[in-house]
């Protein structure tokens, strides 16, 4: 009866662990704030909102899964749930960024509030170039000091498929330089001759 009780009890750890260990993989760091980055877990924490978004096991950019995406018209998208943004992150700078193939200069990244207020301009949205090799996208924004957070894939027309994993959401990988401040003090002397 130990034996049985013991081996029960090892399987359901493991299973527990192997979990824990599918988790990790897809949110790469504990600092990734998308839930189900790699879709790992199938579509769950990701909203599709027009245009046809499928489960893709057969063109997988990394992991077991990726998403297609094919938008028929302006405005359609998918995106993940919103996350509260951690205090760590209140002002600093920060990125969004996936994995993409295929797909249409008619389809960009961008990044929004949980109120799907974009934080980001026009100009700096992360625009898909139809591509047979798998792409990154990287968005470097400010994070706000309050809320929560999403990552948006949206069309602007029609366009063609497109495969799309590995999101992310947190602390950026680059730090940049977005104003130049004086730190420390000047001394001058002023010498006169004679």
């Amino acid at each position: 009866m130990k034996t049985i009780l013991l081996t029960l009890l090892f399987l359901a750890n493991a299973s527990i662990a192997q979990t824990f260990l599918d988790t990790q993989k897809q949110q790469k760091t504990l600092d990734n704030l998308v839930v189900n980055a790699g879709f790992e877990n199938g579509r769950a924490q990701v909203v599709n909102v027009g245009g046809t978004f499928t489960l893709q096991s057969s063109v997988v950019l990394s992991g077991k899964n990726s998403v297609a995406f094919t938008p028929s018209a302006t405005a359609q998208y998918f995106e993940s749930v919103p996350v509260a943004i951690p205090r760590s992150l209140y002002g600093q700078e920060c990125m969004v960024s996936m994995k993409y193939q295929g797909g249409s200069s008619s389809v960009y990244l961008t990044v929004m509030d949980g109120t799907s207020s974009e934080l980001i301009s026009t100009a700096a949205r992360g625009v898909m170039n139809s591509d047979s090799g798998t792409k990154p996208v990287r968005i470097y924004f400010t994070c706000p000091t309050s809320g929560s957070i999403k990552y948006r894939v949206q069309s602007t027309a029609s366009g063609a498929i497109g495969y799309f994993d590995d999101f992310y959401i947190g602390e950026s990988d680059a730090k940049t330089v977005r104003q130049a401040s004086f730190v420390g003090s000047v001394h001058t002397r002023i010498v006169t001759g004679k």
